[in-house]
């Protein structure tokens, strides 16, 4: 349990956590999705 608490503080924290940059010279976002017979995944980076 005290592994899952300490996963879920640093997806939480504020490292982890901020607005994107969507100024014009920023670089451009980038999605990756994944699927199966069973799951979807999708990663904006």
């Amino acid at each position: 349990m005290t592994a899952f608490n300490d996963l879920r503080d640093a997806l939480c924290s504020a490292t982890i956590l901020s607005l994107p940059n969507v100024a014009a010279d920023a670089p451009e976002f980038i999605l990756d999705t994944d699927a199966s017979g069973f799951a979807i995944n999708a990663v904006l980076s």
